[in-house]
């Protein structure tokens, strides 16, 4: 019996530490782990060379349909991780995004914008988001 009194409090001793280790390395790895971006990102993926020219973002008009005389130099993508589903929510993503759209089609040199795509994506779970696509256009 001693053998058996000895030996659980060797098991114990060990588990003891292996828990305050385990505690340890959590704190510490914690602020590490990734967290989500709060704010609006994206990207312009353009379809022929830029000229190099740029387009204020508040010049950056949104159109509805592209004007014929117009020309596609990219695509604006843009996403923005959201933390609640509401309406309000939405609206004030709808604004991020697409003031970050047209700041993106403005550093490319578009004229105007037409969004192709606005909401939700289908993704569930911790890459929900709020996303646009559009057609950037600028004058021929």
């Amino acid at each position: 019996m001693p053998f058996f009194r000895e030996l659980r409090r060797e098991c114990c001793m060990s588990n003891l530490i292996a828990l305050i280790l385990l505690i340890f390395v959590g704190l510490v790895l914690w602020p590490l782990s990734p967290k989500p971006n709060p704010n609006v990102s994206g990207i312009f993926l353009p379809s022929e060379p830029l000229s190099g020219k740029t387009v204020a973002p508040d010049q950056v008009q949104i159109l509805q349909m592209p004007p014929p005389q117009a020309h596609v130099i990219g695509t604006v993508s843009t996403k923005i991780h959201y933390y609640q589903a509401s309406f309000s929510a939405d609206e004030t993503h709808v604004a991020e995004s697409t003031a970050f759209a047209q700041k993106l089609a403005g550093a490319a040199g578009a004229n105007a914008i037409v969004i192709t795509e606005l909401g939700r994506t289908a993704d569930e779970g911790p890459l929900d988001g709020f996303q646009l696509i559009a057609t950037a256009l600028a004058d021929s």
